[in-house]
């Protein structure tokens, strides 16, 4: 735990660019959450998953 905490304050609390940096990792993880989410929503519904393959494909060709 003690390195986790080190290894923590050394990235994150040094600097005002490495709490910007943790705030931007947060806001990150938490949009991809509500992405998941969403898209899980969407492939239950019957209409949904011709436009969810759409998505998909249009994301990796991109």
């Amino acid at each position: 735990m003690r390195l986790t905490r080190w290894a923590y304050a050394l990235v994150f609390a040094g600097s005002r660019e490495g709490r910007a940096a943790e705030i931007v990792g947060w806001s990150n993880a938490l949009t991809s959450l509500a992405i998941g989410v969403g898209l899980a929503a969407l492939a239950h519904a019957p209409w949904a998953l011709a436009a969810l393959s759409a998505l998909v494909t249009f994301v990796l060709l991109r």
